[in-house]
């Protein structure tokens, strides 16, 4: 099909698909925050507190190259080498967990609230 359209010089390359595929599992990673920064309502500390402690967590281990314990969504995502594009933007990421960490640890009330929340759900 793309050879007689003329765009058979914007085929992916197998390494490009390899990368694409890559890619989506890289965003995965992100899917649960991403729902819940999507709903209409804001959300709430208690909530978000944990999955970026998760994402942060993934992030590294995709730096280190690393198998990640699990997607934030609890689903396992297969391990093969990093590629270096991936471990670059990991560490970017981390750079930005790094600056803004700091800011939800100023607050005890952050702290004493998300404790708090953890031990009446149980």
């Amino acid at each position: 099909m793309t050879s007689t359209s003329g765009l058979g010089s914007y085929a992916l390359s197998p390494l490009q698909w390899d990368l694409l595929h890559d890619l989506i599992e890289v965003l995965k990673l992100f899917e649960s925050l991403t729902d819940l920064f999507s709903k209409p309502d804001v959300p709430l500390i208690v909530d978000v507190y944990p999955l970026l402690t998760k994402l942060e967590r993934s992030l590294k281990a995709l730096w280190d190259d690393t198998p990640p314990p699990m997607s934030l969504s609890g689903q396992e995502i297969d391990h093969e080498p990093t590629d270096p594009v991936f471990r670059v933007a990991a560490q970017a990421s981390l750079f930005m967990v790094e600056k803004y960490r700091p800011l939800l640890n100023e607050c005890d009330y952050y702290s004493i609230s998300i404790r708090t929340f953890h031990v009446f759900i149980g």
